[in-house]
C-alpha cells in the first residue's frame, strides 16, 4: 500500500466540532467572512453613486455600465487561475495576494477624478474580488463539511452587511464631502483583514510557478454534464443580478421619482432582507433538499421583480423589492454548495473556478445591456427584458428539480 496523501495544514482535526464563530474553525469563519463583508461595502457603494458619478464625471449611462462590465468581465476572468493557484500553491497565499490587489483598486476608486481612473479602480477590485471569491469558498469547503451550507450562507451574509452599510456610507459621504471618500473606509477595512487572514491562516505562503491546465480541465468540464446545467442557470441568474443591482437606484431616482435617500434605502433594503434569507436558506438547503428550495426561490424572485415594474406607489415598490430580495438571495448559498458538490475533490477550486469564470463573464454583459437599452428606451424597459431572463432561469431550475 502507498503511503496516505498527508492532510492539507489548513484542515482541522476531523474531531474538532464544526463551530461558525468559536475554535479554530469560527475563526476562519469569521476572518473569511469579514474579509467579503469589506469587499462588498466597497462595491455596492458604487450603485448609490451612480448618479453622481455620471454627473461628476460628465458621461453616460451607456459608458458607466460599460465599465461596472469590465469590472465584472475582470471578476470573472480570474476565477480559473484563482482556482488553480489555491489548489497548486496554498489558500493563504492567494487570498492574501487577492486582499492586497482590493486595496489597490479601492485606492484608485478614492482617489478617481476622471473616467479613465474611474475604470482602472473598478477593473483592479474586480481583479481582487474575483482572486478572493474562489479561494475563499475553497477554503469554506476545506474547514467545513456537515455545516458548509451554513458557513457558506454565513459567508454570503456578511458580504450583504457591506452591501447594506455601503448605502449608509454613500448618504452620509455625499451629504458632507465629495463621492470618492466612501471609498478610504474600505481600504482600512481590507488592510486589517490582511493581518487578520496571516495570523489566523495555518498555511505557509508558497510562491511558485503553476501550470493552467486548460485542456486537462476543459476535458472534465465537458464530461461533467450536471456542473454545466447548473453553471448555465448561474449565467443567467448573473446577468439579472448584475444589470439590476448596480442601476437599481438609478430607476428608482429616475424612473419612479424617488429622492436619493429613498433610492438608496431601498437599495439597503434588499440586502438586510439577504441577512436573514442567505443563512436561513443554506439551513433548508442543508435540511430540506437543495435544487427544489433554490428553484422556488426564483420563482418568488420573478414574481417580486415584475411587481417592482407594475407597483402603482412607493410603498407597493417597496414591499415589492423585498419580495425580490427573498427569492433572489434564498438562491445562491444552495445552489453554489450543489455546484460545488459536483466536482472531484482534488481539482475543486480550479474546476469551480473555470466553471464560474464563464457564467460570470456572460453574466457581467448585464450592466451594459442595462445601460444601452435604459438609454434608448429607459430604465422601466432594461428592467421587463430582466424580468424575461429571469424567468428562462426559473423553468430550467424547476427542471434539474424535477430530473
Amino acid at each position: 500500500m502507498g503511503r496516505p496523501e498527508p492532510r492539507r495544514p489548513t484542515e482541522p482535526s476531523p474531531r474538532e466540532p464544526e463551530r461558525l464563530f468559536t475554535g479554530y474553525r469560527g475563526r476562519l469563519s469569521v476572518t473569511l467572512a469579514v474579509g467579503w463583508l469589506a469587499l462588498q461595502l466597497g462595491r455596492q457603494t458604487i450603485p448609490p453613486l451612480l448618479p453622481r458619478i455620471t454627473e461628476d464625471l460628465a458621461v453616460s449611462p451607456f459608458a458607466v455600465g460599460t465599465a461596472l462590465t469590465l469590472m465584472w468581465a475582470t471578476y470573472a476572468l480570474v476565477h480559473y487561475p484563482s482556482g488553480r493557484f489555491a489548489d497548486a500553491l496554498s489558500r493563504k497565499t492567494v487570498i492574501v495576494a487577492a486582499l492586497a490587489v482590493s486595496v489597490a483598486g479601492f485606492t484608485v476608486l478614492a482617489f478617481a477624478t476622471s473616467f479613465q481612473l474611474l475604470t482602472a479602480g473598478l477593473m483592479l477590485t474586480g481583479v481582487g474580488t474575483g482572486l478572493y471569491f474562489v479561494s475563499a469558498r475553497a477554503l469554506l469547503s476545506d474547514t467545513f463539511t456537515r455545516r458548509r451550507s451554513q458557513a457558506f450562507g454565513l459567508h454570503s451574509g456578511a458580504g450583504n452587511v457591506g452591501s447594506t452599510l455601503a448605502a449608509g456610507t454613500t448618504l452620509v459621504v455625499v451629504a458632507v464631502t465629495v463621492w470618492q471618500v466612501a471609498f478610504l473606509p474600505v481600504v482600512l477595512l481590507l488592510l486589517v483583514v490582511v493581518v487578520s487572514v496571516h495570523l489566523v491562516l495555518r498555511e505557509p505562503y508558497v510562491v511558485s510557478g503553476v501550470g493552467l491546465e486548460l485542456r486537462s480541465t476543459g476535458a472534465r468540464l465537458r464530461s461533467n454534464r450536471a456542473a454545466v446545467e447548473v453553471a448555465l442557470v448561474f449565467g443567467l441568474f448573473s446577468f439579472v443580478v448584475q444589470g439590476m443591482l448596480n442601476f437599481l437606484p438609478s430607476f428608482l431616482q429616475f424612473e419612479r421619482a424617488f429622492s436619493e435617500g429613498l433610492a438608496s434605502g431601498g437599495f439597503a433594503a434588499m440586502f438586510v432582507v439577504a441577512i436573514v434569507v442567505m443563512p436561513l436558506a443554506g439551513r433548508f438547503g442543508d435540511r430540506i433538499a437543495r435544487v427544489p428550495v433554490a428553484a422556488a426561490a426564483l420563482g418568488v424572485a420573478v414574481v417580486g421583480f415584475v411587481a417592482i415594474l407594475v407597483a402603482p406607489s412607493v410603498p407597493l415598490v417597496l414591499g415589492s423589492i423585498l419580495l425580490f430580495s427573498v427569492g433572489i438571495w434564498a438562491f445562491p448559498p444552495v445552489m453554489q454548495v450543489h455546484l460545488m458538490g459536483q466536482f472531484p475533490e482534488a481539482s475543486m477550486g480550479g474546476d469551480f473556478g473555470a466553471l464560474r469564470m464563464l457564467y460570470i463573464a456572460f453574466g457581467s454583459l448585464g450592466p451594459m445591456y442595462v445601460g444601452f437599452i435604459a438609454e434608448v428606451a429607459g430604465y422601466t424597459t432594461a428592467f421587463a427584458g430582466l424580468v424575461v431572463v429571469l424567468a428562462v432561469a426559473a423553468v430550467l431550475t424547476a427542471r434539474l428539480a424535477l430530473g
